[in-house]
């Protein structure tokens, strides 16, 4: 459900798993092309995918199923939305243009009890409290 306090960005989806489509390396945003990814590991850094992680043997895509999706995940859909529209904000000039204003005005509005003041991509959120302004 939507929470009116909070700006509306479009569902940002990426496809970086399959070759075969013609969206390969899209980040989309409600269907829309924004961002062409440059660089696959840094876009998956900044959904927490670290150096760490992948010692343990998780690939990418099984960290966030794991992280963000799956039923009882740790962390919510929410946060992975967050999280590439901070990625989006900083590395593509048209999310910018186009959702730009809604991004700034998300800053601290974060509602869900999974809060972590001890989990550095929690704490990096835009949505996160502490960017409350």
């Amino acid at each position: 459900m939507h929470d009116p306090t909070i700006p509306s960005i479009p569902r940002l989806q990426y496809h970086l798993s399959s070759p075969s489509t013609s969206l390969y390396g899209w980040i989309t945003a409600g269907g829309e092309r924004v961002h062409r990814v440059a660089n696959f590991d840094e876009f998956y850094r900044a959904l927490g995918y670290t150096e760490e992680v992948s010692r343990t043997g998780l690939a990418p895509e099984e960290f966030l199923w794991e992280r963000y999706r799956r039923d009882g995940a740790v962390k919510s859909e929410q946060c992975i939305q967050s999280l590439i529209a901070a990625y989006l904000n900083e590395h593509s000039a048209k999310f910018k243009a186009e959702f730009g204003r809604e991004y700034d005005e998300m800053g601290g509005k974060c509602v869900l009890d999974c809060i972590d003041n001890d989990d550095a991509r929690c704490l990096d959120c835009p949505r996160h409290p502490r960017f409350a302004y």
